[in-house]
């Protein structure tokens, strides 16, 4: 059985990581602390990352943890006076069935210190849900309410530690508002301080990276600040509408753009394109629902495929889902169940399969062409790539030269 999503903490932890001062705390047994050597090794960085397990012990399970926790928490605070914390059980320390949320709240008011304890159904809740709880908390905490003159930028909302080539899609996103001289006002929540969210309000527009982390935010900003929203650019219709969408915003003239990079691109594959190869071929995509919807669309508006199944685990945005694929009359499921994904396959007898580390194992053995789209992936990466999204242009001369490779 191949797990997709991680545990409840694991999605609050990686965006708390992801914030400069902010020191997250992870309330649980030592086997749970492995959050900030998944950041390590995954994120090729030398430092450690701002995550801390506050180890229970044997004995923390008959006499409770509160002690221990305490101990650790004051320990931060004197070394990161400035920070605030970050406190998340796991489904062990939450069998306990201890209050930390009172006991919190009084070290809280005596220490007088920032501590936010972030409450759920720990067996319940996955990682995606989590994630996008815990954004949407820390951005409804910190903004500053009064803003009132935008200052003609976008916020990038879901680059986030851990999630699957989110550098590279920042890095193509930015190539775009680059080219347009569209200033970004914030990157939330990688790379940023938890007190420059007061800025957020700023912005004259917010763009969706990843939509699972990032929808419930944008919808918070639409409604607080007045802010729309666009979601990421794949293909050239796609990349053309979120042109569009910037345009619209911004009153910027992208006409000659749009036409110029489409050109580039067409002149570089043109004979790639006019082959037409996956109009007739079996494509089933499956990963995060943010880069499924994206490529199926793109196959279908620029390669005139009709034989696509789409699946993704990111199973509580369903309604999402099909919103961003116009529901079209495409072949959709959701699962976080490795052996249904499987099946799917087998029943599906794919050309071309494009997903996780599950899928590609399953290619291997089955000898079926295969890109990897989609988190979950190997924990340690051998090789670096300089660039490797699907998102805008640049990730649509990826995405072709990938293609191109393909041999059926």
């Amino acid at each position: 059985m191949f797990s997709y999503q991680g545990p409840s903490f694991l999605g609050g932890a990686k965006v708390g990581a992801s914030f400069k001062n902010i020191q997250n705390i992870v309330n649980g047994p030592k086997g749970d602390g492995y959050v900030s050597d998944m950041i390590v090794m995954r994120e090729h960085i030398n430092d450690f990352p701002n995550v801390i397990c506050s180890n229970m012990r044997s004995q923390d399970m008959f006499k409770g943890s509160l002690s221990r926790l305490f101990e650790i928490i004051l320990n931060v605070l004197n070394k990161h006076p400035e920070d605030i914390i970050l406190i998340f059980e796991t489904c062990s320390s939450s069998l306990l069935k201890e209050d930390l949320k009172t006991a919190i709240h009084a070290l809280k008011n005596d220490e007088k210190a920032r501590i936010f304890f972030y409450e759920n159904d720990y067996f319940k809740e996955s990682e995606d849900i989590s994630a996008s709880n815990t954004l949407l908390h820390l951005v409804e905490n910190f903004p500053d309410i009064n803003v009132r003159k935008k200052n003609n930028s976008a916020n990038i909302i879901g680059p986030c530690l851990l999630n699957f080539n989110y550098s590279h899609d920042l890095k193509a996103i930015k190539s775009i508002l680059d080219d347009l001289k569209i200033n970004i006002n914030l990157t939330i929540p990688y790379g940023c301080s938890i007190y420059d969210l007061k800025h957020i309000g700023k912005a004259s527009l917010n763009i969706c990276s990843d939509i699972p982390l990032s929808f419930k935010t944008a919808e918070h900003l639409k409604e607080k600040f007045k802010q729309p929203y666009l979601f990421p650019p794949y293909g050239f219709k796609g990349t053309s509408n979120f042109i569009s969408g910037l345009e619209n915003c911004f009153e910027k003239d992208t006409a000659n753009y749009i036409q110029e990079k489409e050109n580039i691109l067409l002149k570089k594959y043109s004979d790639f394109m006019k082959e037409n190869i996956f109009e007739n071929k079996r494509i089933f995509l499956f990963g995060d629902m943010t880069t499924v919807a994206g490529l199926c669309m793109f196959f279908k508006n620029d390669f005139n495929a009709e034989n696509i199944i789409a699946g993704s685990y990111n199973i509580r945005f369903q309604e999402m889902f099909f919103k961003l694929i116009d529901n079209s009359n495409i072949n959709c499921f959701f699962s976080d169940d490795s052996l249904e994904v499987e099946e799917k396959i087998n029943e599906f007898k794919p050309d071309l399969i494009m997903g996780t580390l599950n899928e590609e194992r399953y290619s291997n053995i089955n000898r079926i062409p295969f890109i990897r789209i989609s988190s979950p992936m190997r924990q340690v990466e051998t090789v670096m790539y300089p660039f490797q999204s699907f998102m805008g242009y640049k990730g649509l001369d990826f995405l072709l030269s990938k293609l191109k490779e393909i041999s059926f």
